[in-house]
């Protein structure tokens, strides 16, 4: 269920590294590593060229670009759009509204919780962050 919901919120969760739960054991360097696939971790571009497979684009520590989804940069970057990105709420839509702000909500926690994580797990992200704004695998 939380896959599904993360895909509505976010399109560049639709991929096999964004999988919740993440059981990983260490987030890939955007400067020097690969992803197991051998794509790099980081790629360098100012301008968004729109959606790539298993990458989210923006500003953060090599600058603009695209980030793996096994760097922990991916997760701050769409933790600070989920923080700035409010769905759009209107009473008169009945469930479908809950609907859309109960994923919205979840995917907020787990972006907020993979982004403070220590590794790519998310049970240890809640751990890593505090525990009092998780989302429990």
């Amino acid at each position: 269920q939380a896959n599904k919901q993360m895909r509505q919120v976010f399109v560049e969760l639709e991929s096999k590294y964004a999988t919740y739960p993440l059981e990983g054991t260490t987030w890939l360097s955007p400067s020097k590593d690969k992803a197991p696939n051998g794509e790099p971790a980081f790629i360098a571009s100012a301008q968004n060229q729109g959606l790539k497979e298993n990458y989210v684009y923006g500003p953060e520590i090599c600058g603009k670009g695209y980030y793996h989804l096994l760097t922990r940069e991916s997760y701050k970057i769409l933790s600070a759009r989920g923080s700035q990105e409010v769905p759009f709420s209107c009473c008169c839509l009945g469930n479908s509204n809950k609907d859309t702000m109960e994923a919205w909500d979840i995917t907020k926690r787990i972006m907020c919780n993979r982004s403070l994580a220590s590794v790519p797990n998310d049970y240890q992200a809640v751990h890593d962050a505090g525990g009092t704004y998780g989302f429990r695998p």
